[in-house]
């Protein structure tokens, strides 16, 4: 890897765990190996769920509100 893709890996992750890079896949961080392989499992799965939908027609994206409760959720069942 290159330090122009260190500086765009750094600028996709900004404060969260994970995020796609195109024509590299996914990075996710956690705080320890573990964590960040379940992180990497869960993005697995929503990549999954996001390619379903998109064979039934057009995607709606959840309002801030519905992300807030599902990052909420997320924070209670690492706990």
């Amino acid at each position: 890897g290159s330090a122009e893709l260190a500086k765009n890996v750094i600028e996709a992750l900004g404060d969260r765990n994970a995020a796609l890079l195109s024509n590299h896949g996914a990075v996710c961080c956690g705080r320890n190996l573990k964590e960040a392989f379940e992180i990497a499992e869960i993005v697995e799965e929503i990549c999954k769920i996001f390619i379903l939908s998109s064979s039934l027609g057009e995607i709606k994206i959840l309002p801030e509100e519905g992300r807030k409760y599902q990052r909420e959720m997320f924070e209670m069942k690492k706990t």
